[in-house]
């Protein structure tokens, strides 16, 4: 592709960033993004609401507010019913209106395979977007949502789990990250991102690797669901498992007893995962007080080192 510069281009491709962001006057940016996927759950409704979450959750990465959506279709139109894309759209439009964003349209094509998503516009003062690799030596990690839903997702697609061990995931994979956003900025926030289809590895990847720093992190600190470790006992792991460790594969591993037993879990692609924030270590259990008091699920995870790599304890 030819290079994209303009000076109004604020965030583009090049780091990785959650979204795009183009600045329209002094005091006023626009955040752009897309995403989409396959069904995740059986459920219409539930997957609609949690593609839209998942797409609004990169506006939410960089600090920004939705304003507007436009949905991305592909549905077998000769195979199955419209009626259940209807249920799959309406549950996406819930979510974007909870977000206080409008979906202003979109575009489908016939596919012999489901695909849902949206492509997000955002707004947020130049001054005050969140970057994914400007973390600074020494600041805490806070994550705001438990891991493991690859994992679980595929234990009860292959009938190792049953359904009901998806509630507590399916319910958190619909919750906005808005809260945590809106909390966040009462905080000094040097980046964060939000953890998605690479897993917490191959997202810290992206936040350390520019600055070159390293990470330590706290395993047994990770937010965990209910039932991730069956799953990881019945090897239901995901294509991605080996892909995000390719991803991170140029950085050092401290391959210890730690890393062995949460590798699974670390390298786990997450859906509508929860923010990864990296601030001041004096504020990081403050912000995790708050979040819980908002019925989060957060923990500080770890902290950012000098040394380049991964390091587990």
């Amino acid at each position: 592709m030819p290079e994209m510069k303009d000076a109004r281009l604020l965030v583009g491709f090049e780091t990785s960033d959650d979204g795009a962001v183009f600045q329209i006057r002094e005091d006023y940016a626009l955040i752009q993004t897309l995403d989409f996927f396959t069904p995740i759950v059986d459920d219409p409704y539930d997957f609609g609401a949690i593609a839209a979450a998942n797409a609004l959750s990169d506006v939410y990465a960089m600090g920004g507010k939705p304003l507007t959506a436009m949905s991305i279709v592909c549905f077998p139109y000769k195979d199955l019913p419209v009626s259940l894309l209807a249920q799959i759209s309406k549950g996406g439009a819930e979510t974007i209106l909870q977000a206080d964003a409008l979906v202003i349209g979109g575009h489908s094509v016939s596919d012999s395979e489901i695909k849902f998503g949206y492509a997000v516009t955002g707004h947020i003062h130049p001054d005050h977007i969140w970057r994914n690799h400007t973390p600074n030596l020494g600041d805490s990690l806070v994550l705001s949502k438990p891991l493991g839903t690859g994992l679980l997702t595929t234990a009860v697609k292959q009938n190792h789990l049953p359904e009901t061990v998806l509630e507590t995931p399916i319910r958190e994979m619909k919750r906005l990250n808005q809260v945590a956003c809106d909390l966040a900025r009462n905080f000094t926030i040097h980046a964060a991102t939000d953890i998605t289809g690479f897993g917490l590895l191959g997202h810290l990847y992206e936040m350390i690797r520019i600055r070159n720093f390293g990470v330590k992190l706290r395993v047994q600190s990770l937010p965990l669901f209910e039932g991730v470790w069956q799953a990881i006992e019945s090897k239901c792991l995901t294509r991605a498992h080996t892909t995000n460790f390719a991803y991170i594969s140029p950085y050092p591993i401290s391959a210890n007893a730690a890393f062995d037993a949460y590798r699974s879990i670390l390298l786990d692609p997450q859906t509508s995962g929860g923010l990864l924030f990296a601030l001041p270590k004096d504020q990081a259990e403050i912000l995790v007080k708050n979040l819980n008091n908002q019925d989060h699920t957060a923990a500080v995870i770890g902290e950012i080192t000098q040394n380049p790599g991964f390091d587990f304890e």
